[in-house]
């Protein structure tokens, strides 16, 4: 005898199933309804055909055309468990809550970083100040797409590039030039050198001169220094002449015979400073630089809703650290002015200014594919380890048998494979070191093949990555200009309606 067919109404359209099937079916809100006499439904009637079909098979799975999270709320609703789908659907669903995950996550990290919420870490207390704050975080902090941000924009990328290439080409010898007497003779006071009484005479008679006076008779360069300092010939300083012997008490020194007179006289070899120094163009560029991001910096931290967040920016704490190793810099060359003509560990501060390249990423976080790469290295920070450290383990391995096998002058050390496998894993291969031994070759094809593997299997990952997120935020933005033109085609549809009302009005009052 067939059992009893019960018929389901669920969102207009009848399904047909035996009791039987319900009764020894999993536990759910449907077996309970049903066995309550309740057959008729308000629910999606595409979603109801895998649940019944459930009952049917006993397998659980999700439709093609529906979506996994509407599914999954189906679901819950009728009290079925997410666990008992098939496993390919599992699979399916695991990857959509992953992604939703991701997605959330972006969403708030992109909110907390235009989050101008003030906060008591922030200058926003300050009375006079309270009203013009977010005034000017609109405008230095790019926060709002305005006429006034663009501009800033524009200028802060214009000073960010003029400033990088002032502290390049600072270093070219095209753009040095020699020093002025003056300033060789600065030097030599500040570092005590000898010959100072003999030769301030003539340097300072042709003072702002970059060329040696014609009065001082020069030699070759000194094969020391790297040509800093040349070596000239003046008259003995009375002061280092013996009193005893009457002979010159230095080792430079010598006698010759005055032409004219026919006395003896006393000479002496001095080393005269000969250093290149920026030419001024240069440091009138630094300055106005330095100046700007220093009115920056002062309107950044004056504006900002919140400076602790504010210095969780690696850009922003690469920008501060710029700018004070810049003032440091030229504190210690006002203390130090003999290091403003030599080479030193002074030159490191300088060129921190190369930092300020960093600023280069927050014009690229305001684009779709600057925010998403962002986001996508911060997120994917952990794999990207594993992959360091799959690297340097290979590094490591590899090094060891091609220093054992080779064993030239090329590869004198383990730590010198380790940069040809570097190298080579990363597939740049330079070419200074290669392989001359079958073994060498060997290991160096087995190098390369593992870092074309290590690769190929680990930049698919970053890559999916970007793009579903490159794709939430493009279907983002093209729903916000959707509904930006939208609403404006209704403005001006009530425009036109209303235009058309008043000549009508106007039509009936001439009539």
């Amino acid at each position: 005898m067939d059992s009893e067919q019960i018929h389901v109404n669920v969102g207009g359209q009848t399904y047909r199933i035996s009791r039987d099937k319900i009764d020894n079916g999993p536990h759910s809100n449907l077996k309970y309804l049903v066995q309550n006499g309740c057959t008729v439904f308000d629910r999606p009637a595409d979603m109801f055909s895998p649940i019944l079909a459930l009952y049917q098979t006993g397998e659980l799975h999700i439709p093609v055309t529906s979506c996994p999270g509407a599914f999954l709320r189906e679901l819950e609703f009728w009290d079925i468990s997410p666990d008992i789908l098939s496993q390919c659907c599992k699979n399916r669903i695991q990857s959509f809550l992953d992604e939703e995950e991701t997605l959330r996550k972006f969403r708030k990290c992109q909110g907390d970083q235009y989050d101008n919420t003030p906060s008591r870490y922030s200058l926003d207390c300050i009375p006079f100040l309270r009203g013009i704050r977010a005034v000017l975080w609109g405008i230095c902090g790019n926060g709002k797409a305005s006429v006034l941000s663009k501009t800033y924009v524009a200028v802060s990328l214009f000073m960010v590039l003029l400033s990088i290439f002032t502290v390049a080409y600072s270093t070219h010898p095209t753009f040095q030039r020699n020093m002025t007497n003056c300033e060789r003779l600065q030097y030599m006071h500040l570092t005590n050198m000898t010959g100072q009484e003999q030769l301030q005479d003539i340097l300072e008679q042709d003072c702002d001169s970059e060329n040696i006076p014609e009065a001082l008779q020069s030699t070759n360069h000194w094969n020391v220094d790297e040509d800093n300092f040349i070596e000239v010939l003046v008259l003995a300083s009375p002061s280092r002449i013996s009193t005893t012997t009457g002979t010159p008490a230095m080792p430079n020194g010598s006698f010759q015979t005055d032409p004219i007179v026919g006395d003896p006289i006393f000479i002496e070899y001095v080393k005269l400073p000969n250093m290149k120094v920026k030419i001024i163009t240069f440091v009138v560029l630094e300055l106005i630089t330095v100046s700007f991001f220093t009115v920056d910096i002062v309107l950044r931290l004056c504006s900002c809703p919140c400076l602790l967040r504010y210095f969780t920016s690696v850009i922003n704490i690469a920008d501060a650290a710029a700018l004070i190793a810049t003032y440091i810099h030229m504190l210690c060359l006002f203390f130090f002015e003999r290091k403003q003509y030599e080479k030193s560990w002074l030159d490191l501060l300088q060129f921190m200014q190369m930092l300020r390249a960093f600023r280069l990423f927050r014009i690229t976080n305001n684009t779709r594919a600057g925010r998403v790469l962002t986001y996508t290295v911060y997120a994917n920070i952990r794999d990207l380890l594993i992959v360091f450290l799959f690297l340097i383990a290979g590094m490591c391995t590899f090094a060891s048998v091609f220093y054992i096998a080779e064993r030239t002058d090329n590869i004198d050390s383990i730590p010198m494979a380790w940069y040809w496998a570097a190298i080579t894993m990363t597939t740049v291969g330079y070419g200074d070191i290669t392989p001359t031994t079958g073994i060498g070759r060997l290991v160096a094809v087995f190098c390369s093949i593992s870092g074309v593997l290590l690769f190929a299997l680990t930049v698919p990952i970053f890559a999916n990555h970007f793009l579903s997120l490159y794709t939430h935020v493009g279907t983002v933005c093209a729903s916000s200009e959707i509904v930006k033109n939208v609403s404006l085609q209704s403005a001006q549809s009530r425009e036109n309606i209303n235009n058309d009302d008043v000549k009508h009005q106007d039509n009936q009052e001439k009539r």
